[in-house]
Formats: C-alpha cells, structure tokens, sequence
C-alpha cells in the first residue's frame, strides 16, 4: 500500500501546519488556546513510558533510556519535548520491537510542542 503514504504525509503535514497557526502561550499556568493538545492530551506518551517512566530506576527496567528523561510527569516532558519531538518525527522512536507512532501520535506531539507545551 504505498501508494497511500503520500496521502498519509500530506494530512501530516497538513496538521502540523494548523497546529504551527495557533498563537501558543509557553506560560506553565496557560492552558493555550483553543486547539493546543494540554500534556495529559498527548496521545504518544503511553509508548514512551515502558522505558521513560519516573517509576522506573535502574537500566534495566528502562531498557537503557536515560534517566530523567520522563514522559510521566509535566516539567522532564516539557524539558525534553523538543527532542521527543525530534526523535518521533524522524522514526527513531519508539524503538523496535515497539509499533512505531502513527500519523495521530506525531500530530498530537507535533502540536504539543508547536503550542509551547502547555501544562
């Protein structure tokens, strides 16, 4: 079915255009406007917490994630949203054997860090 990813690309693409319209507030206690994904809203983060959790400790139960880079709690996703962003988009994670993230997920990431990442 590749003749559907270039469909798949231009939604895409088309939403991170509509999220990158929104006048985002970066403020912690400003929820952004209307449109702008709150932390909680982000649908990615259930894939990134097998490894990036602040429940988990040792390297082992991270799976060699480095520590302090959590998507459990607001101020560490906000610190590395960006990055996150970064590494999804480019499909370097989820690592395999994990599903990768769909159109969905990176859109919802995408807008997240586009509208400043609202708390």
């Amino acid at each position: 079915m590749k003749h559907w990813r270039p469909a798949r690309r231009f939604f895409a693409l088309a939403a991170l255009a509509l999220a990158g319209t929104f006048a985002c507030d970066s403020s912690d206690s400003d929820p952004g406007p209307p449109g702008c994904p709150k932390f909680s809203q982000v649908t990615i983060w259930n894939k990134c917490l097998p490894c990036h959790s602040s429940t988990k400790t040792t390297a082992a139960d991270r799976m060699d994630a480095a520590m302090g880079v959590n998507f459990d709690q607001y101020e560490s996703a906000k610190a590395n949203g960006e990055l996150a962003r970064d590494w999804v988009m480019a499909g370097l994670m989820p690592p395999s054997p994990m599903a990768p993230a769909n159109e969905a997920e990176k859109a919802s990431l995408q807008a997240w860090v586009a509208c400043g990442m609202p708390q």
